[in-house]
């Protein structure tokens, strides 16, 4: 499983337990927000994803493992910008022996600068609804793009990218890559794009080492000791209708924000991921620096 699938699976599983715990304490019934609200939908599409994953949960029955073994819905999902349509297949996740939870899937590539709809349909009619658009690849540039060390400033501009969630810088020294969270760092350049500004030296004295998932002594990593004179930026970058409270470290969904599902809750989105690689020059560090 790659960093990125990791993550992924540590916001899904998180912002879940989050609304199962705060919302419903898993074992009350959960009120809905809206009137004629049937289902509660919550995942997004992910272009760098191989298979997608979306809970579906009922909002008839309070949530129970008895309640919640069998659900009565055909989730399909609706490429409205191809005009294809596909029936979603369910996978039963339970969770400590007792919360049962439904995760339909496709193996279906997602398509960019696409209009998606899933439909949750109940055998007597009731249908919840979310849409969402996928996001346009981005054209990202940065400045110097080339000739620059690790001295210089260098500004990413993101071009087609509308809002950028996540942005990492990094370093390959010591035979690894040393990624450096620049999440904080993000902002708004004067041409309205979004944008990341950083300083090479200053990440690179001290990067903690890490061996077997266990902090080593500092690695004193300089420009000159980089194994490759690039330096690597990752960034993701959502939909217009992402809901996400961001605080330092922690990536939640907001709950009470449903106004982009008809007749449920939850949470309905898409992300991209992108990779941009910089060279660096390090012939001015001779000494070590």
């Amino acid at each position: 499983m790659t960093r990125r699938s990791r993550r992924r699976a540590v916001w899904t599983a998180a912002a879940l337990c989050l609304l199962a715990g705060g919302l419903a304490g898993c074992d009350n019934t959960l009120d809905p927000y809206a009137r004629e609200s049937y289902f509660s939908i919550r995942g997004y599409l992910s272009l760098s994803d191989a298979r997608q994953f979306i809970r579906v949960e009922s909002l008839a029955e309070p949530v129970t493992a008895d309640t919640t073994r069998t659900l009565d819905a055909e989730v399909v999902l609706e490429n409205l910008t191809a005009g294809t349509r596909e029936v979603l297949r369910d996978s039963v996740i339970v969770f400590d022996g007792v919360t049962v939870t439904h995760n339909f899937w496709t193996d279906t590539p997602v398509q960019g600068d696409a209009t998606y709809r899933i439909h949750v349909t109940r055998s007597d009619g009731a249908v919840t609804r979310a849409t969402t658009t996928t996001p346009t690849a981005a054209a990202p540039s940065v400045s110097p793009d080339s000739g620059g060390t690790c001295l210089n400033r260098y500004v990413v501009r993101f071009t087609g990218a509308r809002r950028v969630l996540e942005a990492d810088v990094g370093y390959r020294a010591g035979g690894q890559t040393h990624w450096i969270a620049r999440r904080r760092d993000l902002q708004t350049l004067p041409s309205g794009d979004p944008g990341l500004a950083f300083v090479p030296e200053s990440d690179l004295a001290p990067i903690v080492g890490v061996v077997d998932n266990v902090q080593t002594r500092p690695l004193e990593v300089r420009c000159s000791r980089l194994d490759e004179g690039v330096i690597q930026i990752r960034y993701v970058y959502v939909s217009d209708n992402w809901t996400t409270s961001v605080t330092p470290g922690v990536e939640t969904y907001d709950p009470t924000r449903s106004q982009d599902i008809e007749n449920g809750i939850g949470f309905f989105g898409a992300m991209r991921e992108g990779m941009l690689t910089v060279p660096v020059s390090t012939a001015l560090y001779a000494d070590g620096l």
